[in-house]
């Protein structure tokens, strides 16, 4: 971090009239202002920075762009009805620690972007009594694996060495480590398209955190 560049102040005993109080900027020093600033829209870490309870962490990713299948259930078999983009544009993110959150809401209150970090953010819980409780946006990781709740159902994610697995009610699903389907398995027939989206996010969400974070897990 570089500090900010201040402008000059009138001092004190010349402060009786209508003259500025705080100068302008001379050039130079707006310039060096300029270049030391850093748009919210690249990074922005202050949800991390306000929380009393430490319960917003940064954690890095790879940036990827993705073509995911989309699946059918036809006749008993699962069949690719289509294709759906996934991608992460930025390396740096932000989890929320829900086993620390007393949800007191500063996050949302400081957020430049007007959301709610505590409810937005990824939610992994340390405890799993905790995770299964909840219906939404819930995540649990331990070792390999991460299990996701969404709607009051899970999904768990496993990798296997540069690839993973991907299983949920309907549906067991085998990828590379270039993230193309070597295997798929109909557990349970379902209605509808299934998007992979949710397993790209898991993938993502389990090498950040295991990497950037280990000490959540008792490592590093």
């Amino acid at each position: 971090k570089e500090t900010q560049h201040l402008p000059e102040t009138l001092p004190l005993e010349r402060r009786d009239g209508f003259d500025l109080v705080e100068q302008t900027l001379e050039e130079e020093a707006a310039r060096a202002e300029a270049r030391r600033c850093l748009q919210c829209s690249t990074l922005c870490d202050r949800c991390v920075e306000v929380c009393p309870n430490r319960a917003n962490l940064t954690y890095m990713v790879e940036p990827q762009h993705l073509w995911l299948p989309r699946l059918s259930c036809r006749l008993g078999h699962l069949t690719a009805v289509g294709k759906e983009e996934f991608r992460v544009r930025q390396a740096r993110q932000v989890l929320h620690l829900a086993d620390l959150c007393n949800e007191c809401g500063n996050c949302a209150t400081f957020c430049v972007h007007q959301g709610k970090p505590y409810l937005d953010k990824p939610r992994l819980y340390l405890q799993e009594s905790d995770f299964v409780r909840e219906s939404d946006n819930a995540f649990f990781v331990r070792g390999n694996t991460v299990r996701r709740r969404e709607g009051g159902r899970e999904s768990l994610l496993s990798l296997h060495g540069d690839g993973f697995s991907y299983e949920t009610a309907q549906v067991e699903i085998l990828f590379s480590p270039g993230s193309d389907v070597l295997e798929m398995t109909l557990r349970q027939p379902f209605e509808g398209v299934l998007s992979l989206v949710e397993a790209a996010e898991m993938a993502v969400l389990l090498q950040g955190v295991t990497r950037s974070l280990p000490f959540l897990f008792g490592q590093g």
